[in-house]
């Protein structure tokens, strides 16, 4: 729909389209989530109030994956609408319903859009966030990394599933654990998952920790903090494969990916001040100057999570894009090019 169609629409018309679009950000297909999150920016861009009663409803919900993309949508509006008065507003919310959390929320994405959302209004000329550092990192204190042995996850999760009577349970479980396995992973797993090699341990690499030990730790999140059941979700797990079709993922699959936001923001926040490096503000604050457009998207394949960002510069006539992607210390561009005006 043009902007003009969509500026038209009935409040409430607009109100119950995003709902609608917001739960469509928990499927596990990532196209129809990346669909979602622009069709939510280009609603919500110039509804202040509606995009206000949307975070404050669902920002609490038990579901991560629509969080994170709540907030992405958050920054994408402001990157649109670009008026300090809104961006202003949005940065308030992130302030009371992410960084005045206790304790803040265990996950990188959301703390990162977070973060932006109130960079951007900082950089816009607010003067309300002036010595404000409760969205920069650490914002979490950790004293130590939770550690789970090989043994604990054989005995726990590979034995009594292995050769579990019902095959799509036991299927669903062995295929976290292989997709989970990294690189000299622990006994009885035949080599590494995707996953657990090219995208789960590539993005921890920077840290110290056992690539292995973080795997464990990770298998433990999926089944212990959020709450993978086999029983509920073996058919669909059973029948979704990454190898046959690239639409759709494994519940399991979406539940890694969590497990990976959540370890990432707690060993971000337990070696901030260790020697590792802080998010570059300055860095950040000169993207900003350039953003006149706004998607956010998940493209695992390069083991980032992207922004793309288009430029139109009038006086010039030319009209550009940029992807700038996150590379677990500052903010890269990852691809570049110019498009007819």
């Amino acid at each position: 729909a043009s902007k003009k169609t969509l500026a038209a629409l009935d409040d409430k018309v607009a109100e119950l389209l995003c709902e609608t679009l917001i739960w469509s950000l928990c499927s596990t297909q990532g196209k129809l989530r990346d669909t979602a999150t622009k069709g939510l920016v280009n609603v919500l861009h110039c509804r202040t109030a509606l995009l206000a009663s949307l975070v404050m409803k669902y920002n609490d919900i038990n579901d991560l994956y629509v969080t994170e993309r709540l907030w992405g949508v958050v920054f994408g509006c402001c990157t649109q609408n670009r008026e300090l008065i809104y961006v202003e507003e949005m940065a308030l919310l992130a302030q009371k319903y992410v960084f005045d959390k206790n304790p803040i929320v265990e996950n990188l994405l959301i703390t990162d859009y977070a973060r932006l959302v109130i960079d951007y209004a900082i950089y816009l000329g607010s003067q309300i966030f002036l010595g404000y550092e409760k969205h920069m990192p650490p914002y979490n204190m950790y004293s130590t990394i939770p550690k789970f042995s090989d043994e604990y996850i054989i005995k726990t999760y590979d034995e009594p599933y292995s050769k579990h009577s019902d095959e799509k349970i036991g299927g669903s479980v062995m295929a976290i654990l292989s997709s989970m396995a990294v690189e000299n992973s622990r006994k009885g797993i035949g080599g590494y998952g995707d996953f657990g090699r090219y995208t789960f341990q590539y993005a921890l690499s920077e840290f110290p920790e056992d690539p292995n030990a973080l795997s464990n730790w990770g298998v433990n999140i999926i089944f212990e903090e959020i709450g993978y059941n086999p029983e509920q979700v073996k058919w669909f797990d059973s029948h979704t494969s990454c190898y046959a079709s690239q639409d759709w993922e494994r519940i399991g699959k979406k539940y890694q990916k969590l497990a990976l936001y959540k370890i990432a923001a707690i060993l971000t926040d337990f070696h901030t001040n260790d020697g590792l490096k802080k998010p570059d503000e300055e860095h950040t604050q000169q993207l900003l100057q350039s953003y006149t457009g706004f998607l956010c998207c998940d493209l695992d394949e390069n083991q980032k999570n992207e922004l793309f960002v288009h430029l139109l510069n009038t006086s010039e006539k030319t009209n550009k894009a940029m992807v700038f992607g996150y590379n677990k210390t500052d903010i890269e561009q990852t691809a570049y090019c110019v498009m007819d005006a």
